[in-house]
């Protein structure tokens, strides 16, 4: 018996030091319950009931359910750089939700389409993101990481279904095929984009190399760069039902105005309702035990219960 406490412990503790780092790559999707999959609402079949060719799916502009007068009316947000003194940016928050105490964050996936980009090579051949702790734009807000490197790119994305769970393929943003009537043909002329930022260099005010402990809310801030310097947009975060998601806070920033706004997506007709929206993106990175430290308590206590055991 005493044998075995002894291998039942050096097991546990086995497990803890095992587990500082987990093989986690996908964290977090921002307003989808699956870590690996975009909130996108991918669908092989429109409201107005056009099927999607195999191997694509439909991102639909949504009504809220059960009202056929009104819809969404934007399709995208402008994130393009087309110069210094012109384009846009894009902002939106998370809260670091770890299991075992902390996130290593070391790449973060956005989603955008050009209009009329259909080909199978990228769109996009460049981009800047920016990782601040507090809003960025408002007084006090420090810039804590940024990258500039594209670490990889897809046409053939991960999205959730709200009904099947998530889907592999390509995803064409459409506007609301149905409502109001007669709604909008679907077309394939904006296909999404996964674009992977990487290679995150961490600033003075990141605690551990970008280590950051349950709890920890950011917010990132990128734009993307067209191979044609053309206009680009990135697709809300997209449910089906609903124009809008409760505590939806992502901004807009404009490089001529200077100003960050909010992405408000006013409705069509112009009399419907306006609904905040937020992003879709992907923290990807590893599950850490955030101090040796930590490690070494629980170690430090299970010895003493191996030894209150041996001493009854």
């Amino acid at each position: 018996e005493k044998i075995m406490k002894k291998l039942a412990a050096i097991a546990v503790i086995g497990a803890i030091a095992g587990s500082a780092v987990a093989g986690v790559t996908k964290l977090y999707s921002n307003r989808s319950s699956i870590n690996d999959a975009a909130a996108l609402n991918a669908a092989s079949v429109t409201k107005s009931g056009v099927a999607a060719a195999a191997g694509t799916y439909w991102s639909e502009a949504q009504n809220n359910a059960g009202n056929t007068t009104e819809s969404n009316t934007v399709n995208g947000f402008s994130v393009s750089r087309v110069a210094t003194t012109n384009g846009f940016r894009l902002a939106d928050d998370f809260t670091v939700s770890a299991t075992l105490g902390a996130w290593n964050i070391d790449a973060i996936q956005v989603y955008a389409y050009q209009t009329g980009a259909v080909a199978a090579t990228s769109p996009f051949d460049g981009g800047n993101m920016k990782i601040w702790s507090g809003r960025p734009g408002d007084a006090g807000s420090v810039m804590v990481g940024e990258t500039s490197t594209i670490a990889s790119q897809s046409k053939t994305i991960r999205s959730t279904d709200q009904a099947a769970g998530f889907v592999d393929g390509v995803v064409n943003r459409v506007f609301n095929t149905a409502f109001p009537a007669p709604g909008s043909a679907p077309g394939t002329t904006r296909p999404i984009w996964m674009v992977k930022f990487g290679s995150i260099v961490w600033g003075t005010g990141a605690p551990n190399g970008g280590v950051w402990g349950n709890g920890s809310t950011l917010w990132i801030d990128y734009d993307l760069k067209p191979v044609n310097n053309g206009a680009a947009f990135n697709p809300s975060s997209t449910h089906e039902g609903m124009r809008g998601v409760a505590g939806a806070n992502g901004r807009q920033f404009s490089v001529a105005t200077g100003l960050w706004v909010d992405m408000i997506d006013a409705g069509n007709p112009a009399a419907a309702p306006d609904f905040a929206q937020d992003l879709p993106f992907i923290i990807c990175g590893t599950d850490v035990v955030p101090e040796p430290a930590t490690m070494t308590a629980l170690a430090l206590g299970l010895g003493a219960l191996v030894a209150r055991r041996r001493r009854k």
